[in-house]
């Protein structure tokens, strides 16, 4: 959620951005978490646009199974797949011990090398061949 979020919402900017934006929506917007990791920007998004359409995208199987733990709420739609460029798997590497990681990586080498690491293979779907129904 923004540059240098590790502090909070308030401090990204984040914040402000979701208030702005979709305060002005319509009633129910559809929005995409892509890299939904837990759910955190669901659920900062559901604050100011409380019946937007969310649909959740999270490929670590670990953190899939966190996500649909925490976003209970009906209008999440989830899915266990990354939105890239181009069709296919990628390997994945994240530490072996945890209960998935926001340290996860493509690149073996960003993680700690002091700590054991696993090695995923995620699936990947192209963005523009998602559709959402319509009801016209």
């Amino acid at each position: 959620m923004g540059i240098l979020n590790y502090e909070n919402y308030y401090l990204s900017g984040e914040n402000n951005f979701l208030k702005k934006y979709l305060s002005n929506l319509n009633e129910n917007p559809v929005i995409f978490d892509i890299g939904a990791n837990v759910g955190d920007y669901s659920l900062e998004c559901l604050k100011f646009c409380p019946g937007a359409n969310i649909y959740v995208f999270e490929p670590h199987p670990k953190n899939f199974e966190n996500l649909k733990k925490s976003l209970t709420n009906e209008n999440h739609h989830f899915y266990n797949i990354g939105m890239v460029d181009q069709v296919g798997e990628v390997s994945f590497y994240d530490l072996k011990d945890d209960d998935g990681s926001c340290l996860a990586s493509l690149y073996q080498e960003h993680l700690p090398m002091q700590k054991p690491y696993c090695r995923l293979r995620l699936k990947l779907l192209l963005i523009f061949s998602f559709y959402l129904p319509c009801s016209f």
